[in-house]
């Protein structure tokens, strides 16, 4: 218990001592101000505190420490971008107006699909999941592939399927598309290959 509370004591005390030579040099916190540039003293604060208080001894790669060594970065490069602006006061009134605009009118509308980019895209989508389910089918262990077949009503449908000999849509699914989606298609990929063939 002791030996997890003796880096955080070390480190606060090591900054009580800069601070406190700090202090002694210019003996008043105006003067400090002003003589030692404000970032030296933002920084120093910062890492002997608060950084090395939120950042205990752990791994490099604990989820924890990547995520505040990330905000940490995120937050000295906004600083950056805010300093070395020419008129930050002016810029940052700028995005609160922008932000205030957004959150009274609501964010820029979305782009929403026609409906011929929307029958391409599920088109495009359905051939990529089928091309996929038939690796998973030919790659799958062989105890799998017998439960698989115990659930399929039409098993030779799924073996040409798979082999890709022959077109898995019938006739009577593709005429019943219309149903299902509500409108006519020109597609025959409008319904999943696994709902098809377990019915």
């Amino acid at each position: 218990m002791l030996q997890k509370l003796i880096p955080e004591f070390g480190i606060w005390e090591v900054g009580q001592y800069l601070l406190t030579c700090i202090i002694r040099l210019t003996k008043n916190w105006e003067i400090l101000l002003v003589t030692i540039d404000l970032f030296v003293f933002i920084y120093e604060c910062l890492h002997v505190g608060v950084i090395r208080y939120l950042l205990p001894p752990r791994t490099p790669s604990d989820p924890r420490t990547i995520n505040l060594m990330k905000w940490f970065l995120q937050l000295c490069s906004f600083a950056g971008i805010y300093w070395s602006l020419r008129k930050p006061i002016a810029i940052c009134c700028y995005k609160d107006q922008k932000i205030v605009r957004e959150f009274i009118h609501g964010p820029d509308p979305r782009k929403l699909l026609t409906e011929q980019e929307y029958i391409e895209e599920a088109d495009v989508y359905t051939k990529a999941e089928l091309d996929q389910l038939r690796r998973f089918c030919t790659n799958s262990p062989s105890k799998s592939n017998w439960k698989l077949v115990q659930n399929l009503h039409d098993p030779h449908r799924m073996a040409s399927f798979i082999t890709g000999d022959s077109d898995h849509v019938t006739q009577v699914e593709s005429g019943s598309i219309p149903r299902f989606v509500g409108r006519p298609r020109k597609s025959k990929m409008a319904i999943s290959p696994m709902t098809m063939m377990t019915r």
